[in-house]
């Protein structure tokens, strides 16, 4: 393909693309996410757009007349999303996908392992993996922090299942510093019992570890065997 491309006259490459562009919306869109300068309320409103057309099959009782198994594809949104993460857009990337986690939860069924709370796990993975690693500045690291904090206070969905504090504060964790520490702790304190206590645990140990050491780490977990 490089080799087809490199043989080609540039104006008329760059009339064929422009004119592809203009017939497929998909090629467009990847292009000015591949070359663009994001504008951050014109992305997060066009990909709320994304988001609400792939859920628009979604059904949930409280809000619909009839709810049942759903077939989403969000593919496209994950991989713009992704794309804004490596390009170093770390606080709309999160934003992005924060919004697709907040839209998934409003419309969170009572099956235990749906389609909907794949994805909703699957949004927490891109997060960990995905956004979280790339962040470099110290704005962005306590940007995610914040938000993870938040996030994890939803009650929406709660009642399904979607309870999904734990993964949240462990992302939290990894941007957790003395000035913010006690923001984690509370958090911590107020989710910490219940059928995934020990996961919380394993939270304050990574927390305790990092900014207090190893000795006072392996206090906490003689503590807590």
């Amino acid at each position: 393909m490089r080799e087809l491309l490199e043989r080609q006259n540039r104006e008329k490459l760059l009339d064929f693309l422009v004119e592809y562009a203009k017939n497929d919306d998909r090629f467009a869109n990847a292009v000015n996410v591949r070359f663009g300068k994001p504008e951050f309320e014109e992305e997060l409103n066009k990909i709320e757009d994304a988001i609400d057309y792939a859920l628009r099959d979604v059904s949930d009782y409280r809000t619909h007349d009839s709810w049942g198994c759903v077939s989403i594809n969000t593919g496209d949104i994950i991989g713009e999303i992704r794309q804004r993460a490596s390009q170093g857009h770390i606080r709309l990337a999160f934003a992005e996908i924060e919004l697709l986690y907040r839209k998934l939860l409003e419309v969170f069924e009572y099956q235990g392992e749906c389609e909907i709370s794949d994805e909703a796990e699957y949004c927490l993975d891109i997060i960990m993996s995905g956004i979280a690693d790339k962040a470099v500045s110290e704005d962005d690291k306590e940007y995610i922090f914040k938000r993870c904090i938040e996030l994890s206070e939803l009650d929406v969905g709660k009642n399904y299942g979607a309870d999904y504090e734990d993964k949240l504060l462990r992302i939290a964790v990894k941007f957790v510093t003395e000035k913010n520490r006690a923001e984690l702790e509370q958090a911590l304190t107020r989710c910490c019992s219940g059928w995934h206590e020990e996961e919380f645990k394993l939270v304050w140990l990574e927390l305790i570890q990092k900014l207090d050491g190893k000795n006072a780490a392996e206090d906490f977990v003689a503590g807590n065997l």
